[in-house]
């Protein structure tokens, strides 16, 4: 997908914007969700990011990436 292509290439802010849009098509997609929280963690935009790994969680709540990254940008909110 475009969102994908532009992740590989690091293009943060425009493959932000590619996920969103896959999220707002594909509410359920966990994957684009834990993707978003990645892309935001990178910004240091921790509160967004914990939003979106926790949402990937409530998805799939055995998603072990989402809870392992949601503990990480909890200590940069704490």
């Amino acid at each position: 997908s475009a969102a994908s292509a532009v992740y590989k290439r690091q293009e943060w802010n425009q493959a932000g914007i590619h996920f969103e849009k896959v999220i707002r098509a594909r509410p359920t997609d966990e994957k684009s969700h834990y993707n978003l929280g990645v892309i935001l963690a990178k910004q240091d935009k921790w509160k967004q990011a914990a939003e979106h790994f926790q949402t990937a969680l409530r998805l799939r709540p055995d998603f072990t990436q989402a809870r392992i990254q949601l503990e990480r940008v909890q200590k940069n909110i704490e």
